[in-house]
């Protein structure tokens, strides 16, 4: 079925907006000025078929510096990508708690808890007509770190009295302050 007509059509032109791997049938008429010559007849119709478009290959996350907060996440780019997104998924790798478009390479992702495991996977976003979408991609694990404690203090007692006794002890460093704890032998 006639699906349009392109008016003022040169050869080496090309026909655009057409479907990816679909066939198609053209044929051409020449057209005369109605005066002196007329149109001729439809010529014979040429089959042709446009390429399948092509699915992206899935970018490969890789963790980067990881913080008690964040992680940064890279990947090597992917010909013909438009943009990328990352999704960020929960401990069991199945719930999604974030999906992060136009993600780049070396992006950090923020706002994590301590101590906690991730899985975050790409997709490589293609133009939608020659070039697909990736695949989403292997999850990688992403563990964020875990916030450092303070060192004890080594208290020494230097002197004792009937009611009281001192001590004494190096300070810790980062330490805002410290609390002294005190037990009875009973």
């Amino acid at each position: 079925s006639l699906l349009s007509t392109v008016p003022n059509f040169n050869s080496g032109d090309s026909i655009s907006l057409l479907t990816a791997n679909t066939s198609y049938q053209v044929s051409l008429t020449s057209i005369g000025d109605g005066v002196n010559w007329n149109s001729s007849a439809e010529s014979e119709k040429v089959s042709g078929a446009t390429d399948a478009a092509k699915v992206l290959a899935a970018p490969t996350p890789i963790v980067g510096s990881r913080a008690l907060t964040s992680f940064a996440i890279t990947f090597a780019a992917i010909t013909g990508a438009t943009s990328y997104r990352a999704v960020l998924y929960a401990s069991d790798g199945a719930t999604v708690l974030s999906t992060l478009n136009n993600f780049q390479s070396g992006n950090v992702i923020s706002g994590l808890t301590p101590s906690t495991q991730y899985f975050v996977s790409l997709t490589a976003i293609g133009n939608g007509t020659t070039l697909l979408n990736s695949l989403e991609s292997d999850s990688v694990l992403a563990i964020t770190t875990t916030q450092p404690s303070l060192s004890a203090p080594s208290p020494t007692i230097s002197t004792i009295t009937t009611t009281t006794f001192d001590f004494s002890f190096s300070s810790i460093t980062n330490a805002l302050s410290y609390n002294a704890k005190i037990y009875t032998d009973q």
